[in-house]
């Protein structure tokens, strides 16, 4: 849990007012404990087990013990890189390899000196710190900006502001225009109606044209929400115009 507040604070950036940070602070600790759990746990352990049973059948000086149990640890944490192929992801295990020392010998000096509750107490500490965090975040962040609903006008608007496509011959609000072109009577329309998700539309690009006994109509169709536009189909004969 330390591990993973200590890192989440320093990708979320624990002092911003954002008003996004407390969620961002929750979804970079889901991410951390992805990677963080299994790293303690599965790798971290069975290494430091295996580098303290080397180490307690050599008879060498404490402090040199000390310096290669170090020296190892940050090693074997720089290790956890190699998946990623990433030395930033290197410097990130060896410094929580470092950490993992340091909260080892924490947890061997408590274990000897302190009674049971105070144990229970310390280890409740990181918990403590990580709702406390979160709470912070809430109260000190800005409220969430108000963005209004996305209405069918603007749907209409986003589905006609590119340019250099057949829809640019259509007219950029919901309505019809008239003309004439090589003789044949044209109307073309734009219309919306709402989707079946929340804030989405569907707007069509209706074209009607006749000549004498000719006639017809071709539609196009987009489903368009809010920053995103995709084709929804069409139906009917061409224009035989251009």
């Amino acid at each position: 849990m330390t591990i993973v507040l200590f890192f989440a604070w320093q990708y979320n950036g624990l002092w911003t007012e954002e008003w996004w940070a407390a969620s961002e602070f929750i979804g970079w600790s889901i991410v951390i404990s992805l990677y963080a759990f299994p790293a303690v746990f599965l790798y971290g352990i069975v290494v430091s087990v295996c580098i303290e049973i080397t180490l307690a059948k050599l008879t060498i000086h404490i402090a040199v013990k000390w310096a290669v149990s170090a020296i190892l640890h940050l090693s074997f944490g720089f290790l956890c890189s190699l998946p990623f192929q990433s030395v930033f992801f290197g410097f990130i295990g060896a410094g929580a390899a470092l950490f993992f020392i340091i909260a080892e010998q924490l947890v061997i000096w408590c274990i000897r000196r302190l009674n049971r509750r105070t144990r229970l107490t310390l280890l409740a500490v990181p918990l403590f710190l990580f709702v406390f965090s979160y709470a912070v975040l809430l109260i000190a962040s800005s409220p969430k900006p108000y963005i209004p609903p996305f209405s069918s006008e603007e749907a209409v608007q986003f589905a006609t502001s590119g340019s250099g496509s057949t829809i640019d011959n259509f007219p950029k609000e919901t309505g019809t225009i008239k003309l004439e072109i090589q003789g044949y009577t044209v109307e073309r329309e734009t219309a919306v109606t709402r989707a079946g998700a929340k804030e989405q539309y569907r707007v069509a690009f209706i074209e009607r044209w006749m000549k004498g006994s000719e006639s017809g109509e071709h539609r196009m169709y987009y489903t368009v929400t809010r920053g995103s536009m995709e084709a929804a189909g069409s139906d009917g004969p061409r224009p035989p115009y251009r």
